[in-house]
């Protein structure tokens, strides 16, 4: 018999994973749903499975407004 287990990831953890330098790309994420916060913990968490499938994405940008100009000014 098989389990299933969420796996979480922290909001800092998630920023650092997307190479953000706050969290406020993380929040806006979550207030657009394109992240689901869980509900049943107080600090704010993730689920691993939800994180894979938004990378998966290839029209959700993970970079900020800001962070995207800077680089295509860099290039």
């Amino acid at each position: 018999m098989g389990t299933t287990c969420k796996l979480l990831i922290s909001r800092r953890s998630l920023a650092e994973r997307w190479d953000f330098t706050s969290t406020k790309v993380i929040e806006k994420y979550e207030q657009e749903r394109i992240l689901t916060r869980n509900p049943n913990i107080k600090v704010p968490r993730y689920y691993m499975e939800e994180v894979l499938k938004v990378e998966a994405l290839e029209e959700v940008n993970p970079l900020s407004s800001l962070e995207r100009r800077q680089l295509e000014k860099k290039n």
